[in-house]
């Protein structure tokens, strides 16, 4: 028989144990217990707001909108810069590691040409963009084709936008300027940043720079409700955006596109004024780009085709382009001699030369080697007699030269409000020393009386002292914006140009005209025809110091002489005042003074119509 073994358990020790285990396990239960409860008090009483607050973010966003930007027209309503409805392809910036990798299969789909890893690169140093647009101006076809694979692209989305757009192009450019993606570095400088980056242009030249804070407008918001994909379920409010103001220039289409075409095939520029109020009416820069080019982004080939097409089409040759005035120059000279009574009374012998003292002597030539014999200062005006004005320069001397230009704006900038408006040079004896080291010779001055040597002025400089003739001595300063706007009024306060009697500038008036339409006038050429009477003066600046000769034409481009002319017209209540420029188009009556005649007579034959039908008897 078995004997019955009984199993006597754990021993006490055992039990023990095993009781303190349970405790300690009950305990850290508690202790557990105790932290979740505290930390659901903090969440659910003490930080309600705050979580409550993050829980509705999830769902509710607001979404900037971007204001239309204000459109820009000219005098007679010619729009210059409107606004059109364009696709962009963006990318939120928490989707950039994946952008190389999409690049590929995106490529099928739309259009990338400088989208790649160097952008991207580029993209990622931005401190401040949430978003960035891998392309813009996409075309419709690009547009359904995205639509239908769009859920293969996470983080890309198609923004519809308002994109400015240039009507004229090329021909309205150096006065419009474009528009264009803002930078880092033009971030860092704004004020109102974060408009910015809604707006994500700004104006890079031009009147679109110039008045940037009339039209960019004001950014308006929307808050909406949005799916756990981010895609908008419903709006819930909404706070308008602000469209930019709409500016009206003084600016007249119909003489800007003739004077562009009127250049055509040159180099050059074409300024044209009212003389009584200072409005620009015509300011044309040949050759030039076409801004549309810059809105959406310029690739990096095509800008740079632009910079080295040989044509410095980057260049606007009206503000900053710094020219000889060449004989231009006379009038002013002529008046200054008046003025200070230094011209010769009875007239000067011009044998076709002039020397200077010294050994050996220097020889100055005059334009026409037989001279143009006996010469009062009118005829000098007329005939262009370079002779007259050496000797007319000495006894003026640049000191009383520099000051009397300068009442004309000569030697400093006119106040356009343009970026990039160069100050032109009228030189004297102290910035010869300081820029070149050197002292001032008599030749200099001499040199200067025509217009040449150190001597610089802008096509924009010549409109406005041309003006300045017109109005007898009254200088205005070049408006462009009309509309009543404050910055457009700045051109209706005149400053006298001093001269010791008002006769004076009947004197050098008759003697323009007679430039145009005296029997001796070295613009005469373009008086057939006319029905209205011109003031003029034709001018040729040296670009190399060559003798004359017949062959010119057989020189190089480069070296041939630059043509000039500058106008005012009708005399004796002039409408406009003109100042052309073609670079390397030999002598100005030739070249320049036809094309003047050719925007005068576009500009004024219609008007002058009309006033004669409006002063007729009454029925």
């Amino acid at each position: 028989m078995e004997r019955l073994i009984l199993d006597p358990g754990p021993s006490r020790e055992g039990q023990l144990l095993t009781r303190r285990r349970i405790r300690l396990l009950c305990w850290l239960i508690c202790l557990l217990a105790a932290v979740l409860a505290s930390r659901m008090f903090v969440l659910q009483i003490l930080d309600h707001e705050h979580f409550s607050t993050l829980a509705r973010g999830n769902y509710l966003k607001i979404v900037p909108i971007p204001p239309v930007r204000g459109r820009i027209y000219s005098s007679d309503g010619v729009l210059l810069a409107g606004n059109v409805p364009a696709y962009d392809l963006v990318l939120r910036t928490e989707y950039l590691d994946s952008l190389e990798r999409a690049l590929p299969r995106l490529q099928g789909i739309v259009e990338l040409e400088d989208a790649g890893p160097a952008a991207v690169r580029g993209q990622r140093k931005s401190k401040f963009r949430r978003h960035f647009a891998i392309k813009r101006g996409l075309s419709e076809q690009e547009v359904a084709r995205f639509w239908v694979n769009n859920h293969f692209f996470p983080g890309f989305e198609i923004v519809v936008r308002f994109r400015r757009h240039y009507p004229l192009a090329d021909i309205a450019m150096p006065v419009i300027g474009y528009v264009s993606g803002i930078d880092d570095a033009e971030l860092e400088r704004v004020e109102d940043r974060a408009q910015y980056l809604v707006l994500g242009q700004i104006g890079k030249a031009g009147i679109e720079k110039r008045y940037e804070h009339l039209l960019k407008g004001k950014p308006g918001y929307q808050r909406v409700e949005v799916n756990a994909e981010g895609s908008i379920v419903r709006v819930l409010d909404v706070i308008p955006p602000r469209r930019g103001q709409t500016l009206r220039l003084h600016l007249d289409a119909a003489l800007q596109v003739e004077a562009y075409y009127a250049l055509e095939g040159k180099k050059g520029s074409v300024v044209a004024v009212e003389p009584g109020s200072g409005r620009i009416k015509a300011l044309v820069s040949y050759p030039a780009y076409d801004p549309n080019l810059f809105v959406a982004g310029i690739s990096g080939d095509m800008f740079a085709r632009l910079r080295s097409s040989g044509k410095a089409s980057l260049f606007n040759r009206a503000i900053a382009g710094q020219y000889p005035p060449g004989s231009t120059i006379k009038p002013f000279l002529a008046l200054a001699g008046m003025h200070y009574e230094a011209a010769p009374e009875t007239g000067l012998w011009c044998p076709g030369w002039f020397s200077l003292p010294g050994r050996p002597p220097r020889v100055f030539r005059d334009w026409r080697k037989s001279g143009h014999g006996r010469m009062d200062i009118l005829a000098a005006v007329e005939e262009s007699c370079d002779v007259f004005f050496y000797r007319l320069a000495l006894e003026l001397g640049i000191e009383r030269m520099g000051e009397f230009l300068g009442h004309f704006g000569f030697g400093r900038r006119t106040g356009i409000g343009l970026e990039g408006e160069k100050a032109g040079l009228v030189p004297s004896r102290e910035w010869k020393r300081e820029r070149r080291g050197e002292r001032w010779y008599p030749g200099d001055t001499v040199v200067a009386g025509i217009g040449q040597g150190y001597m610089l002025a802008t096509p924009l400089q010549l409109a406005m002292a041309t003006a300045a003739l017109a109005n007898h001595g009254e200088r205005r300063r070049p408006s462009l914006l009309g509309g009543g706007a404050a910055e457009g009024a700045a051109g209706s306060r005149p400053v006298p140009v001093p001269v010791r009697d008002a006769g004076l500038w009947e004197s050098i008036e008759e003697a323009m005209i007679r430039v145009v339409h005296g029997g001796r006038g070295t613009g005469r050429a373009i008086s057939r025809g006319l029905g209205f009477t011109v003031a003029g003066k034709t001018g040729t600046a040296q670009v190399v110091a060559l003798e004359h000769t017949d062959a010119d034409k057989a020189l190089p481009e480069e070296h041939r002489d630059h043509s000039l002319f500058i106008a005012y017209a009708p005399v004796p209540a002039p409408l406009l005042a003109v100042a052309v420029i073609v670079e390397h188009g030999g002598s100005g009556s030739a070249t320049a003074a036809p094309l003047a005649k050719r925007l005068l007579v576009q500009y004024l034959e219609g008007r002058l119509e009309r006033q004669v039908a409006g002063s007729g008897p009454s029925g």
